[in-house]
């Protein structure tokens, strides 16, 4: 049976480490597969892949396919924010985070297939102030490194790497003030911080997982501050994380809420891994199921 509608794969050709070089031949494989109906644009710039989901024509286009990493996700479903038409994923990145939170899998071959195959589900959306968070933001050492990577011609895990490990002999925490609306009422919050994580899904990327409570369904965010420590813990931190326990560990602070608005020393912020100039205050707030993902049967 023919799917309804087309799907138009968006590939970043810069994401993360993979060759895609075969993937035409690959997309093309499955479609006529599926007999599905498709079509395929490679980026060519920042925000070409927004540029090109927020003009699709939803009579014409079934689901559109992000074909990169978080960033490229987060470029596609920025267009896709209350429409009909579903986001896909077919994960290269260098952390994958929100395709793992979404069980989809790292396999390129079963990615695609899944894209065929898979099913609608709604996802909740953070806004941070003008801006647009998928899978997990924020501000401190995770977004002193993504200020980093950015620059880095290698990029992939090793790279990652590296630049947190300069980071630890660099970092300084920040300040943070927040006023959050949980559901207890208003809550005030004024500390230093190693960092601040807004998350929509549980995880930074690669297993990493900042926020284990983290439902991007449930029509809230988790807002995760990790107080500074002595760099001695840092391979304790890193053992929480990877063995989901991170809530476990007593400086770290975890608070649901609906909307937030919070002041901080830095103008570093990262949107999904991507790094960006935020100026304060920083307001944000929760769109639930705001957008259509494709996820296992």
């Amino acid at each position: 049976m023919k799917q309804k509608g087309t799907f138009l794969f968006i590939i970043n050709p810069k994401a993360g480490a993979k060759a895609k070089h075969d993937l035409n031949k690959l997309i093309d494989e499955k479609a006529k597969a599926f007999n599905a109906a498709y079509e395929i644009i490679y980026t060519t710039h920042r925000n070409h892949a927004f540029e090109i989901s927020s003009h699709a024509d939803v009579s014409k286009y079934h689901v559109i396919v992000a074909v990169g990493g978080d960033g490229t996700i987060n470029e596609v479903g920025r267009g896709l924010i209350h429409k009909s038409i579903g986001l896909a994923i077919v994960p290269m990145g260098s952390g994958n985070g929100l395709a793992r939170y979404s069980k989809i899998p790292l396999s390129t071959v079963k990615a695609i297939e899944l894209v065929f195959t898979g099913k609608f589900k709604a996802m909740d959306v953070i806004q941070i102030n003008n801006h647009y968070s998928f899978n997990v933001s924020g501000i401190g050492f995770d977004s002193a490194v993504a200020h980093q990577f950015q620059h880095l011609d290698k990029r992939g895990f090793w790279g990652y790497f590296k630049v947190v490990m300069k980071q630890v002999f660099q970092f300084k925490p920040v300040e943070i003030t927040i006023e959050l609306l949980t559901k207890e009422g208003f809550k005030n919050i004024k500390c230093p911080a190693f960092l601040l994580a807004v998350a929509n899904s549980n995880q930074f990327g690669n297993n990493a997982i900042i926020a284990p409570s983290a439902d991007a369904r449930d029509g809230k965010f988790n807002i995760v501050i990790v107080k500074p420590f002595s760099w001695i813990k840092m391979p304790y931190y890193a053992f929480m994380m990877f063995a989901n326990k991170f809530d476990k560990i007593g400086a770290v602070l975890n608070y649901e809420a609906t909307k937030c608005i919070i002041h901080t020393s830095t103008k570093e912020w990262h949107i999904d891994g991507e790094p960006l100039a935020l100026n304060a205050p920083i307001e944000i707030k929760i769109l639930p199921l705001a957008i259509k993902i494709i996820v296992p049967q």
